[in-house]
């Protein structure tokens, strides 16, 4: 009795249990380590078989005990059954996990990015560069067919080549943000759906652009753009990632139900809900409830682009202000619907676009 009353035993228990606990959580992180590496092999062959080439030239593990970060040096992709014959690579990328809750993952690829492709009328691959401050992609794992998608980009740069290495294109972007997953309820009781509603979030900050083909006239710098909507009827197998089409899924009954839109584009402050798809002509078509603000600076840009005539434009919008108020709209914004028919974009009773097939 004395022996255990001793204070040697009082020091030694508690630290051989602390050893133990510490040998057994490392075998517990070497075993993560070590299915973490079969299962990358396991599925870089699996793909190889489907004609997307994964490569990188190093594996690493580390952050013990806090975390679980597997670091992939040089990882590149190449998709061989694309008709563009796509290819990514970059000079690293890190996943990392919890080791209580290997759930939820997150990547992190900040730094340089190089993409090339093939158009069908090229002679030679076209590419594409894209730097970031910050690039990261959070995954959680949940019932149904995706789980929970989260990427986070902050200032990202872009420059866009073609086959002969001109430049024809460059924008940047302050922030774009995105957030997409099944509808949970739809989930929950149909779990065994071909296709599910996909709720998906975006937002985009001082968009930038130069060197465009295309003269917009709102500017070249988009200050805000807010969405929340719902994709309607997509295929289980394209949110698993085969099949991906985004034209096959709007000829088959797809649309985009916007809950919130705002958008801040040069002259242009909107913001609007309604559905959108494609008619069978494959131009876009439906309808937005919209709330104009900006009006004068808008109807001279309108104007200035040749796109309506001045008095045109005062008279629309002169009917639409007087409607507004009666409607209970703030002072200085306007409701007005915009349509989207026959290949035609309609802002309350102006024509101002023609739009042409998405494919």
């Amino acid at each position: 009795m004395k022996f255990l009353k001793s204070s040697h035993l009082k020091i030694a228990l508690p630290t051989l249990l602390l050893t133990l606990v510490i040998a057994l959580y490392w075998i517990f992180w070497q075993g993560l380590a070590t299915q973490a590496e079969a299962g990358l092999n396991k599925w870089q062959a699996k793909e190889a078989e489907r004609g997307l080439v994964a490569e990188w030239q190093d594996m690493s593990f580390s952050d013990f005990p806090y975390r679980f970060v597997t670091t992939l040096d040089k990882p590149e992709l190449a998709d061989t059954r694309s008709k563009t014959n796509w290819a990514w690579r970059s000079e690293m990328l890190r996943a990392t996990v919890q080791p209580y809750n290997l759930k939820h993952i997150i990547l992190d690829i900040t730094g340089p990015h190089l993409v090339t492709y093939t158009p069908k009328t090229a002679p030679a691959p076209y590419s594409m560069t894209l730097t970031t401050d910050g690039f990261w992609a959070s995954h959680i794992y949940e019932t149904g067919p995706m789980g929970r998608l989260a990427i986070d980009v902050t200032g990202a740069a872009s420059s866009h080549f073609d086959a002969q290495g001109t430049l024809i294109e460059q924008w940047s972007a302050e922030r774009l943000q995105l957030h997409g997953h099944p509808t949970p309820s739809f989930v929950a009781e149909n779990p065994d759906a071909k296709a599910y509603p996909f709720d998906l979030a975006l937002q985009g900050k001082n968009l930038r652009w130069s060197q465009s083909k295309v003269d917009l006239w709102p500017g070249d710098e988009i200050q805000l753009l807010r969405i929340q909507s719902r994709m309607r009827n997509v295929p289980v197998h394209m949110m698993k990632g085969r099949e991906i089409s985004v034209e096959k899924w709007l000829r088959n009954g797809g649309s985009l139900a916007i809950s919130d839109l705002i958008l801040n584009w040069g002259p242009i402050d909107l913001t609007a809900k309604g559905e959108l798809r494609m008619d069978n002509q494959g131009r876009p078509a439906g309808k937005l409830k919209a709330s104009l603000g900006n009006l004068d600076a808008l109807v001279e840009a309108l104007v200035a682009a040749d796109v309506v005539g001045r008095r045109t434009a005062k008279l629309a919008f002169t009917g639409l202000r007087a409607l507004s108020v009666l409607q209970g709209e703030k002072e200085g914004r306007v409701r007005i619907p915009i349509v989207l028919k026959d290949g035609v974009l309609f802002l309350g009773p102006l024509s101002i676009a023609r739009l042409d097939p998405l494919f």
